[in-house]
């Protein structure tokens, strides 16, 4: 190399070397600039497709290996017993509460419940009542309504 392209190589390199500490100036700028905007834009968005994916694939979730686990905790938690009638047979585990997004496994133990098939129905007959105008229900109803379907 002669002595101009030595020198042209130096300059591409100090270039290029000021343009990369620019670029990351920049970065770090926007940054901390867009920090709080962004976690906004998250929540906002997320919250949205959260509530989709809960809404479309709620049976999906219940086949999911984390809602085996969560699940069997609480069995466990429960010594294998509807915490109702006492019962040890036939048992699901009972969302006390559902929160909006969360997934099946998401939810702390303390709003999960072992109960028996028959006290979870009773459970939910609110929930049936307020869906059909607060109507009583016959009994061949109540017998065909499950939650697993």
């Amino acid at each position: 190399m002669g002595e101009y392209g030595i020198a042209q190589w130096e300059r591409n390199r100090r270039r290029k070397e000021k343009r990369e500490k620019r670029l990351a100036q920049e970065k770090k700028e926007k940054d901390g600039n867009l920090k709080n905007n962004r976690r906004r834009k998250k929540k906002k968005n997320s919250r949205k497709q959260k509530n989709i994916l809960v809404r479309i694939n709620y049976k999906e979730d219940l086949k999911d290996f984390r809602w085996a686990k969560k699940r069997k905790q609480i069995f466990i938690r429960d010594n294998y017993t509807c915490q109702k009638c006492r019962a040890t047979t036939n048992l699901q585990v009972h969302h006390k509460k559902y929160i909006n997004g969360r997934r099946p496994w998401q939810y702390n133990e303390k709003y999960l419940i072992t109960l028996c098939d028959s006290c979870h129905k009773k459970e939910h007959l609110p929930e049936i009542k307020a869906k059909n105008g607060n109507k009583l229900l016959d009994e061949g109803f109540i017998r065909r309504f499950s939650l697993d379907k």
